[in-house]
């Protein structure tokens, strides 16, 4: 059997002409094989980012949690609400490398299908990412503001909330790794049905990241034309839905997850219908109303206001040109007034735009007569909290500290009876003693 890189034919199904019938079928056949490839790729990375936070709890380095929302932006109906994220905090110096867990929709088709979206036909799916590649994707590439609220916890809340997230995690792998292997043989079984009488050449797609093969094509012996493709596709079951959760954009999404989460290590919340729960910019509210969130929050700002001061020092505009080559008038502005900037204005430049080379070596030459090593969180303003804001007090000293550090509170009306759950005691005490004392 002859092997096919897969990137070979991604070319091919590219510059196909677009009104050729016969193009777009393996064109579309294509971009699955592509789809599952990007699956498996990520499942293996979120893999072993839940080994490396694994260590960092057996290190004991987590020292609390965030929820972080991503402001909503009309982009498309998944973000016109916010996206909720959990932040893992650790004891290390940078910000960053935190890893932060957020639920998406596995994606097994080429583009979002939105009525899949709407009614659940893709799964939850939980990714683990550090905090630098959530703030390129939302705060520079989106420029959206994330907003950091504080959820005080303790070691074993922390923990049971990793545990839980590593159970469905690796259930998932195991299912979705089953359902490859099972598609794979049927793939090459119906390859080579087709292929009977012998009049083509069978071709392995190959994946060239991993090697891994994602499906069959079926050649011509004389030309090597491709006649028919067999994609491998990782499709979900009904009888996978008791480990596999549905995704729905308005009910069973990035937010409800977090609260399913939750419940999952013996947190419960307030009965009835709330829209709070399950929209993201609202979820704050919820678990304010919950007896959860007690803080005020923090919010990292998006690009486009860190670049505001830099546009009125030097009277052009930049917060269009994120990402991409500035023009020659702006580069010699630029170029003629470094001195007007501070250090952390000149980092910003150089992170979020292409300059020529003089334009960058300037720029460069004007940050060599700072001292010591460029900060990413001090540039872009994420502020690291004291340790013990994290904290779920059981002491009247631990509140006093965290007031002293951060006074303001949330001021959300609890929801009335609410119900006993296994943290309820600790955290009618954290929250008695938060607003007695900030009085």
């Amino acid at each position: 059997m002859n092997k096919f890189i897969l990137a070979i034919l991604l070319v091919f199904s590219v510059t196909a002409k677009s009104n050729d019938k016969y193009s777009r079928k393996i064109r579309k056949k294509v971009n699955q094989a592509l789809v599952t490839g990007t699956q498996l790729n990520r499942y293996d990375k979120n893999e072993r980012n839940l080994n490396k936070l694994k260590k960092r709890f057996e290190k004991n380095q987590i020292i609390g949690v965030e929820l972080i929302i991503a402001a909503p932006t009309n982009s498309s109906i998944e973000s016109k609400w916010g996206h909720a994220l959990l932040r893992f905090v650790d004891n290390s110096r940078s910000a960053g490398n935190d890893f932060v867990l957020g639920f998406v929709a596995d994606l097994n088709t080429y583009g979002i299908k939105y009525l899949k979206g709407i009614f659940g036909g893709y799964a939850v799916y939980p990714e683990l990412k550090s905090l630098r590649n959530y703030h390129q994707m939302y705060v520079k590439e989106q420029d959206r503001s994330l907003q950091r609220f504080i959820i005080p916890s303790n070691k074993d809340i922390q923990l049971k909330l990793f545990n839980s997230i590593s159970s469905y995690l690796l259930k998932y792998h195991a299912i979705q790794t089953e359902i490859y292997h099972k598609q794979l043989q049927k793939m090459e079984l119906k390859a080579k049905q087709k292929n009977k009488k012998g009049k083509y050449t069978l071709v392995s797609l190959i994946d060239p990241i991993t090697s891994r093969i994602l499906g069959y094509t079926l050649n011509s012996h004389k030309t090597g034309r491709i006649k028919k493709v067999f994609p491998v596709k990782l499709k979900n079951k009904r009888s996978d839905k008791k480990l596999k959760i549905p995704y729905t954009f308005l009910k069973r999404n990035c937010s409800s997850a977090i609260i399913d989460l939750f419940k999952s290590v013996g947190f419960k919340f307030s009965s009835g219908i709330s829209l709070k729960k399950n929209i993201p910019v609202k979820l704050p509210i919820f678990l304010s109303q919950n007896n959860i969130i007690q803080l005020s929050p923090e919010e990292i700002p998006p690009i486009s206001v860190l670049l505001k001061t830099i546009e009125t020092t030097l009277k052009i505009k930049l917060s269009d040109k994120v990402n991409q080559e500035l023009d020659e008038t702006s580069e010699t502005i630029i170029k003629n007034d470094l001195k007007l900037l501070n250090r952390n204005e000149l980092l910003i430049l150089v992170d979020n735009f292409y300059f020529s080379d003089s334009a960058r070596e300037a720029i460069i030459k004007e940050l060599s007569t700072y001292l010591g090593r460029p900060n990413y969180d001090l540039f872009y303003n994420i502020i690291s909290f004291s340790n013990i804001l994290y904290e779920l007090c059981d002491k009247l000293s631990c509140v006093e500290d965290q007031l002293t550090l951060n006074p303001t509170l949330v001021r959300y009306k609890l929801k009335r009876k609410l119900p006993y759950h296994e943290y309820s005691k600790e955290f009618r005490f954290y929250h008695n003693q938060l607003h007695e004392l900030s009085q």
